[in-house]
């Protein structure tokens, strides 16, 4: 395991308690995993008596899932937390919106957690992302064709507009390690239920990064490769904070009060520029997994030939130029 950042001790808990205020109202999303069981008992020792559980039954694993949904509602109520959940078929919604069974997951738990902030009238909502899912992050970003954005990986805090509602994803765990949390999970007990999908390299990418690329990528270079990953999206993020400021007020011109992204404006500026203010702006409207050959397509939209007029996006979204003007559509 590569040298710890952050250990899971009072430190830890008193830090917690001073990022992020116990007082405030916010959700938090729990799987029933390992992972997300020992941030909901974490939070509970840090003070927090206002989060409110949400947990997603993605209908893929029969009985399994809803052993996890009782495991939930049964800890939280020990807990002495809300608790809020929802049953959804995902295999159904991913046919329908002809997308992968995980970026279809992600979207369900997504419509829920903005449809739980409206009701319990909050924006922060805590996630167990972790330093191991960071270095899979990047790794995939990598591959994707991200761009500086992608390799910098997720943020600590990251505001998300999903729809009509600004959310806040709060992931007090992201620089921590997973044998980190395994162990404090053996040391207090906590239960939690093991999804075997976790350990299935056929059910998604990022699992084969994560059981296939990254050991094969440490036996190659005959070390731990996860803390030069992670190190990595650390200075990139330092970058990318610099280059975003340089184009803030630049960024916020091109966008009408409809979220649509002034075309003409947009095809003045500099080819890095338009590229980086068509990812931010493709983030911020919750378009999922976006690399450099979606953002490529949107910035074909400039084209003085007219040609194309509309293209398809990851998640059934398509963006659409019409009268000087790039927007997005389902």
């Amino acid at each position: 395991m590569p040298k710890p950042r952050v250990s899971l001790d009072s430190t830890f808990l008193y830090q917690l308690s001073a990022e992020f205020s116990p007082e405030t109202p916010a959700l938090i999303g729990v799987s029933g995993g390992r992972d997300s069981m020992v941030l909901l008992h974490l939070l509970k020792l840090a003070g927090f008596e206002n989060l409110v559980v949400c947990h997603v039954n993605h209908g893929l694993r029969g009985s399994e899932s809803e052993a996890d949904a009782d495991l939930v509602a049964k800890v939280a109520a020990e807990l002495e937390f809300k608790c809020e959940s929802k049953t959804a078929d995902v295999a159904k919604y991913a046919a329908e919106t002809k997308q992968s069974l995980e970026l279809a997951a992600r979207q369900v738990r997504h419509d829920f957690f903005a449809e739980m902030a409206l009701k319990h009238d909050c924006t922060g909502i805590f996630l167990a992302h972790h330093a191991d899912d960071q270095v899979e992050t990047v790794l995939m970003n990598f591959f994707r064709g991200s761009g500086l954005r992608g390799l910098g990986g997720m943020r600590r805090s990251s505001e998300f507009r999903h729809g009509a509602r600004d959310l806040i994803f709060n992931r007090p765990l992201l620089e921590v390690w997973g044998e980190a949390i395994d162990l404090y999970c053996s040391e207090n007990s906590i239960p939690f239920r093991e999804d075997r999908s976790n350990f299935d390299p056929e059910f998604a990418v990022r699992n084969r990064v994560r059981q296939q690329l990254i050991p094969d990528l440490a036996d190659i270079f005959g070390r731990d490769i996860r803390g030069a990953v992670e190190r990595l999206s650390r200075v990139l993020k330092m970058e990318e904070a610099v280059r975003e400021s340089q184009i803030d007020s630049v960024f916020a011109d091109l966008i009408d009060d409809n979220g649509a992204l002034d075309s003409k404006k947009l095809a003045e500026m500099a080819e890095a520029d338009q590229f980086r203010i068509v990812a931010r702006w493709l983030s911020e409207s919750g378009v999922p997994d976006c690399g450099f050959s979606e953002i490529q397509r949107v910035l074909d939209l400039l084209s003085e030939s007219g040609d194309p007029a509309k293209i398809n996006l990851p998640a059934d979204v398509h963006a659409r130029r019409r009268a000087g003007r790039i927007f997005l559509e389902k």
